[in-house]
């Protein structure tokens, strides 16, 4: 039997897009924002389109938690995909817009997304998919304080999982704490085996909602106001983490992530040359280096 496979990439607004029968996009938010054209919407059935906000993607993953019936749950974003042809690879490929062939060169097409998702894996997963910046020198801990100005959210969360899972603690310490860490998950993307996805949402969905019913978000700024998204990417890892540890039958796949830097045109080759020495600045330099940079710019 054929197995029953859907690939969600979330998107907000106007956007190019891989569209076959499983990969299709779905507009997030959609309860506040429908002027967006997209295959899928996340506010039909039981839903929270309208926590967008805060939730970012995860409004796509809780509809798909509660409305879709799978033998496999993705999700991507309209600029992050999973190369399904790049398997047991860790790292992101930056490329400058989409192209004729994306789909077959991501792996994204039908029968190579159906050859791999055959029953036999859990998790499709990206490794170390996020510009290090600065978690080469610290801890992921040490990285919320780094971007978000404070650790009080991510410390409810921990609290909050010693309390009601307290077998999550040492994954807890060995995922946030752990210097030079060689793995970690970051953007909610990832595509996973019917069980394992529902196990994981009704664990990640007690624990921000939790959290929501607590936060006060008045003095946020739109960045800021995406707690419970930024949570959810910390949070995955431990999951995963314990995951591993607590089943040795689990099977994960580890595949190169993949950066979109403009999703609203298709690129052609003249176009790649152009713009490549202006974009290559950002991906390839430190981020110290990089904001050097930028500052020397702003100065003339």
């Amino acid at each position: 039997m054929s197995q029953r496979i859907k690939i969600l990439v979330a998107t907000h607004s106007k956007t190019l897009a891989i569209e076959n029968d499983i990969v299709n996009t779905i507009l997030v938010g959609s309860s506040i924002n429908n002027k967006v054209s997209a295959t899928l919407k996340d506010d039909s059935g039981e839903n929270i389109s309208h926590l967008n906000k805060y939730f970012c993607e995860l409004t796509a993953h809780y509809w798909a938690y509660k409305n879709l019936d799978l033998d496999y749950y993705g999700f991507f974003h309209y600029r992050r995909y999973l190369a399904l042809n790049r398997i047991n690879s860790s790292g992101y490929i930056a490329k400058l817009g989409f192209e004729n062939k994306s789909e077959k060169h991501f792996g994204l097409n039908e029968k190579n997304i159906k050859s791999i998702l055959n029953g036999k894996i859990d998790w499709v997963l990206p490794l170390n998919n996020y510009s290090l910046r600065h978690t080469v020198t610290s801890t992921l801990y040490e990285n919320y304080r780094y971007h978000h100005n404070s650790t009080k959210d991510l410390d409810f969360v921990i609290d909050y999982l010693k309390k009601n899972y307290p077998s999550y603690t040492k994954y807890i310490d060995e995922y946030l704490f752990t210097k030079s860490l060689n793995k970690q998950y970051f953007g909610n993307i990832f595509i996973a085996k019917k069980q394992a996805f529902m196990d994981y949402c009704k664990w990640l969905f007690e624990i921000l909602f939790a959290f929501q019913e607590q936060k006060d978000y008045s003095n946020l700024d739109l960045y800021q106001s995406r707690i419970p998204g930024f949570l959810a990417e910390r949070l995955f890892g431990i999951y995963i983490y314990h995951a591993q540890a607590t089943n040795p039958n689990l099977k994960i796949l580890h595949v190169k992530s993949i950066f979109i830097l403009n999703s609203i045109k298709k690129v052609t080759t003249v176009a790649k040359i152009k713009s490549f020495s202006k974009n290559i600045i950002k991906f390839c330099m430190p981020y110290g280096i990089l904001k050097l940079y930028q500052n020397k710019k702003s100065d003339k």
